[in-house]
């Protein structure tokens, strides 16, 4: 296997399902899972791109791309890790042109090696959706039998070879909850999606929003129909919008 110049290669965090580390490639079948901070012999190979980092491998296998997208890991979900703030998503499958994509430009930066990349028989999926004539949803994935191979299938379907290989964006670090930032329009982010709304009030433990946002699950905070609590335990970022 030839890599191309410069090309930084590392290995950091690691994956939990509830709070037990896993090993890269772990099975899915419907834990609740996230990237945490380091676990020795169970870190995470990542290749750095640009300001990126992506996963040398799919870290888990046989989770629906509904899965991830009710975790908010389309387009990206913060995650914290060693004290790093991250963007973390799938890959992004839009392109411009043919061979445009961000595992084609991956690619072409590094090396096609299976050796490296880990696409012999296992694909990934990426954020691009195919509708078929009868509305059935389908999304694209890379790999398979080749590094450039590119297939769809169905949203909603678990299969073995398929999974989730993380894209990394680093994030600042989310500033401090004031009294400033009552009645301001903000997002919070959780372990498994975001809220959106007007903050109301917080405390030592919770914050109140006034929601007209919620993307993902709701095992990190509750709600009354009008409002929105959130445990602050398990707040992982917020920002103003």
């Amino acid at each position: 296997m030839i890599l191309k110049k410069n090309i930084e290669v590392k290995s950091f965090g690691s994956l939990f399902f509830d709070e037990i580390p896993q090993v890269i490639g772990a099975q899915y079948s419907g834990e609740d899972f996230f990237i945490g901070d380091s676990v020795s012999k169970l870190t995470i190979p990542w290749c750095r791109i640009g300001q990126k980092w992506i996963a040398t491998e799919n870290i888990l296998l046989n989770i629906a791309w509904q899965e991830l997208a009710a975790r908010n890991l389309i387009r990206g979900n913060p995650v914290k890790i060693d004290g790093q703030y991250y963007l973390c998503r799938i890959l992004n499958g839009d392109a411009i042109g043919v061979g445009d994509t961000e595992w084609d430009k991956a690619l072409i930066s590094t090396t096609r090696d299976d050796e490296f990349w880990h696409w012999q028989s296992h694909f990934s999926w990426s954020s691009r959706l195919h509708e078929e004539e009868d509305g059935t949803r389908k999304a694209y994935v890379h790999g398979g039998t080749s590094a450039n191979d590119i297939n769809f299938f169905l949203v909603a379907a678990r299969y073995s070879r398929i999974g989730f290989r993380p894209v990394l964006e680093p994030m600042a670090p989310p500033k401090a909850i004031t009294k400033r930032a009552i009645g301001k329009h903000i997002q919070v982010y959780g372990p498994a999606g975001k809220v959106g709304g007007v903050l109301k009030d917080f405390s030592e433990y919770d914050l109140v929003i006034e929601g007209d946002l919620f993307d993902g699950s709701d095992d990190w905070m509750a709600t009354d129909g009008k409002t929105i609590t959130v445990d602050r335990g398990q707040l992982v970022y917020w920002n103003r919008v």
